[in-house]
């Protein structure tokens, strides 16, 4: 029997690749990756059972690639995409070449403009540069809007983290620890500010509760009642 394979399934028109692992384990564990299917199976588990199983999970599937790919495009990618998102806008990339050696970039609510020297119009790494230049300006752009989120809240709650941090992040919108030290991902400027300020209060409430029970929800109602539909856009 065939261990691991890959197919193809239609969903509304979508072609979608699945790829298949069988494992010593004992259940059936499904994900989305670059909108692709993965499926962990047990090797006692047919091909034939697979496939019900995937076509049982159709919804879900196509419900998680519509999300994934939201996800991709919220993400920067200058070598395939000539635009960002900033405060939940689409805004263009533009390009202007000038004579002096350094890459600068102007970024505000409503523009972007990247700077590039003349020597470096057809360098292969181009992008590479630009996009370093461009999440630093980020950072710098993100940090009075997380700033201001942050005393808003401090403020309102009374609670005081010791540190707050501002970088980039993989996987997540923020954190906080036990020792009152608040990260805050500098992407989350790519939403819109009640975002920016649901993840913030979402931190600053860990000051009070580690955990997400009901007295943490509670917590951020009492502030934001309407933070689940802030909740949902970062989900989607």
């Amino acid at each position: 029997m065939q261990e691991n394979y890959t197919f193809n399934i239609d969903i509304n028109n979508m072609k979608i690749k699945c790829s298949i692992i069988k494992k010593n384990i004992k259940n059936i564990y499904i994900g989305i990756k670059d909108k692709s299917v993965y499926i962990r199976a047990p090797k006692r588990v047919t091909n034939k059972q697979i496939l019900e199983f995937v076509d049982s999970k159709k919804n879900w599937i196509y419900k998680n690639i519509q999300k994934d790919s939201r996800r991709e495009d919220k993400k920067i990618n200058l070598r395939s995409r000539n635009y960002i998102y900033i405060l939940g806008n689409k805004i263009d990339v533009n390009y202007i070449c000038v004579d002096n050696n350094k890459i600068k970039v102007d970024l505000d609510s409503n523009r972007c403009n990247i700077f590039i020297p003349a020597c470096l119009k057809n360098s292969d790494n181009l992008y590479d540069i630009a996009e370093k230049k461009l999440n630093d300006a980020i950072k710098e752009f993100s940090r009075n809007y997380i700033d201001n989120a942050m005393s808003k809240y401090i403020n309102a709650t009374g609670l005081i983290p010791k540190q707050v941090n501002i970088r980039k992040y993989k996987g997540i919108w923020g954190n906080c620890s036990s020792k009152g030290i608040i990260n805050i991902n500098q992407n989350v400027v790519f939403f819109d500010e009640e975002v920016i300020e649901y993840v913030c209060l979402h931190e600053i409430a860990h000051l009070k509760y580690m955990n997400h029970q009901k007295q943490f929800w509670n917590f951020i109602f009492k502030y934001m009642p309407d933070y689940d539909t802030q909740r949902e856009k970062l989900k989607n």
